[in-house]
């Protein structure tokens, strides 16, 4: 039994599907890029509010943050992300804002530029580099960015970032050890802001301690007093239980 000839492969619509996957990707990226625009929008919302109440800027911007973040049902950092990347192509990468906006660069793309610009963007406001160097940076960059993928841009972007401002990485780690502090601000009503720079995983790792002793006290308000009368909870228990009230007051209070 002789077997059947096989049906010839159709090239050209398995090309169709694939120019057409590739089109609808950059109506998806021209669509990302609409979306930051309309952030931009918002900032200079935040910014009039923030004028007319200076003291509550910190309330303002988590106020902002938290209120696109439930509308989109994305995590805080995530939406402060999408907004301190849509600052960067607004206010120091024009090139790259319009990369986006025609579809050459994903929004993936356009976050590992913006973030990378940020150690330009500081160099500049030292004085460390001069304001041009921001142009040399994108221009370099998006060499790369519109041939490759965001993981090439990002350890591209980082080459060019330590070549134009002279600083590795590691050198950054160094500097930035050196200027850990903590300080607290008062503000109006008896409040007072505590600011800590400390490294980004403790950060997380406190936010998130914070968040989870933040629930325990909701879920013990919808519980009332219903467990008073239950049985006696161990020391540990109880220590936590009250630092779960602490949080819960000071996330109050914020």
């Amino acid at each position: 039994m002789t077997n059947q000839p096989t049906a010839p492969l159709d090239l050209e619509e398995r090309r169709r599907v694939r120019d057409a996957w590739t089109a609808t990707r950059r109506r998806i990226a021209a669509l990302e890029a609409e979306a930051a625009e309309l952030l931009v929008a918002q900032i200079a919302f935040h910014d009039e509010d923030v004028a007319a109440a200076p003291h509550h800027r910190d309330a303002i911007h988590r106020s902002m943050v938290a209120e696109y973040a439930a509308a989109a049902r994305l995590s805080t950092g995530t939406m402060e992300f999408a907004f301190a990347d849509a600052l960067a192509l607004s206010t120091a990468l024009p090139r790259v804002r319009e990369a986006f906006h025609t579809g050459s660069l994903s929004s993936s793309h356009v976050r590992e530029i913006a973030r990378a610009s940020a150690v330009v963007a500081e160099a500049i406001r030292n004085r460390a580099v001069a304001p041009e160097t921001m142009a040399l940076f994108e221009t370099a960059v998006l060499v790369v960015a519109e041939a490759e993928t965001a993981a090439r841009t990002r350890v591209h972007a980082r080459r060019v970032t330590s070549a134009l401002v002279g600083e590795t990485i590691t050198e950054r780690h160094r500097r930035a050890a050196d200027e850990r502090c903590v300080t607290v601000r008062s503000v109006d009503d008896g409040l007072a802001v505590l600011t800590a720079i400390l490294p980004e995983w403790a950060a997380v790792a406190i936010a998130d301690r914070l968040s989870q002793l933040t629930r325990t006290v909701i879920r013990g308000r919808d519980m009332g007093t219903a467990g008073a009368a239950g049985p006696t909870s161990d020391p540990g228990s109880t220590r936590d239980a009250e630092t779960a009230r602490d949080a819960g007051s000071a996330s109050d209070a914020g």
